[in-house]
């Protein structure tokens, strides 16, 4: 039978691992959380960039050829992608601020914030994820678009 101290400092050696394994995860997606806003305000000026990016390409007289039009899809649906998130970021922080600021303030809404809070928290843990992988979407147009030489 393994005595206390055995089963305690196997248990502390599997902490110590897994808190080494998902440290940097954290790392990266608290650096986000952090800086949120920032992202979502530069992700807000890139997504209105593409946008008159793809309203361009539409707009032109000339067919564009097949590689510019796969190029030009893929950049609207990372813009749409982009349109949702911040929609849905803003309508969620509508709620949070009405909520907070006294709109519907009252016990229950407060006490149902302060319950759901680590739900809000884990919403934007999720959000950062989100504009980080539209972000490397972004970068892998814009490699394509260099690689390819394309011209919209």
């Amino acid at each position: 039978m393994l005595d206390e101290k055995a089963i305690f400092d196997a248990a502390k050696d599997g902490a110590q691992k897994l808190g080494k394994a998902v440290m940097p995860i954290l790392q990266d997606s608290a650096k986000l959380l952090f800086g949120l806003k920032k992202e979502l305000e530069n992700l807000n000026y890139t997504i209105r960039s593409i946008e008159a990016v793809v309203k361009d390409a539409e707009q032109k007289q000339k067919p564009l050829s097949n590689q510019d039009r796969d190029w030009v899809e893929k950049l609207s649906d990372v813009m749409k992608e982009g349109f949702d998130l911040l929609g849905s970021y803003w309508e969620r922080s509508q709620k949070q601020a009405a909520i907070i600021n006294g709109d519907y303030f009252n016990c229950v809404n407060l006490a149902n914030y302060a319950v759901s809070y680590p739900y809000h928290l884990w919403a934007d843990f999720r959000t950062a994820g989100k504009i980080k992988d539209i972000r490397e979407r972004l970068d892998a147009c814009a490699k394509d678009r260099r690689m390819f030489q394309l011209r919209v």
